[in-house]
């Protein structure tokens, strides 16, 4: 799970309050977290909050803002790494693509 948003943040846009509530209590699957130190529509705070509510691992990126493709991200290989870490999958490139070769 990458950036997710504060849905519940009082500046939260109105375009995503829709998905509130946020859960609560742990997701019932093994879930990895990557949060930013300066995401605008997520604390820090309320990122490592969530994550230990909802029973993540995390990992934080120094200066990463949101994490999105706005904030300077395109193909993130990183995330290939991550599947792999988390759930014992290697990502494979459909045919004609060229989306986390390796």
């Amino acid at each position: 799970m990458v950036a997710p948003a504060d849905v519940e943040a009082p500046g939260a846009p109105e375009a995503i309050r829709a998905q509130a509530p946020l859960p609560r209590a742990a997701l019932g699957s093994r879930t990895h977290m990557v949060v930013s130190d300066n995401d605008p529509f997520l604390s820090l705070e309320r990122g490592l909050a969530l994550a230990e509510s909802w029973g993540n691992t995390i990992e934080v990126v120094s200066g990463g803002r949101h994490l999105a493709t706005p904030d300077g991200y395109g193909r993130w290989d990183h995330v290939a790494t991550l599947i792999a870490r988390h759930s014992a999958t290697t990502l494979v490139p459909r045919a004609g693509s060229a989306a986390f070769a390796r």
